[in-house]
């Protein structure tokens, strides 16, 4: 699963430049002993700021990804999240969602792709 672009969380509403739109940018390839890629996620808005520490998990199951990951907070501080990507179809915007949640349910936000494209593949 790779790709990136930006969303306004479901329920939510945030025009061009607001701060209420996330950004993702992500990588995730199947790997041994776990998935190698990268990610990036901000949300100015929460004030949630995430890169990739490592991936642990990678389920595809048609055009849905699910990974599961740790990450580092802008203060350094170590999470751990659960991703959910779905490949809607080309082109991404209007089509694509995603959910990120923190396992501590601390955080979660999840939306349609307003604009940007993620690509979910096998193997």
């Amino acid at each position: 699963a790779q790709g990136g672009g930006w969303f306004v969380p479901t329920g939510t509403v945030a025009g061009p430049g607001d701060r209420g739109r996330i950004h993702l940018a992500l990588d995730v390839r199947s790997g041994l002993p776990v998935p190698t890629g990268h990610l990036r996620w901000t949300d100015r808005a929460a004030d949630v700021d995430l890169r990739l520490d490592g991936w642990t998990t990678l389920v595809v199951d048609g055009e849905t990804a699910t990974a599961t990951g740790r990450a580092r907070t802008a203060n350094g501080d170590l999470v751990t999240f659960e991703l959910t990507i779905h490949d809607g179809g080309e082109p991404g915007r209007g089509h694509d969602t995603v959910r990120l949640r923190l396992l501590d349910d601390s955080y979660e936000r999840a939306g349609t792709f307003g604009g940007g494209n993620v690509q979910v593949r096998p193997g």
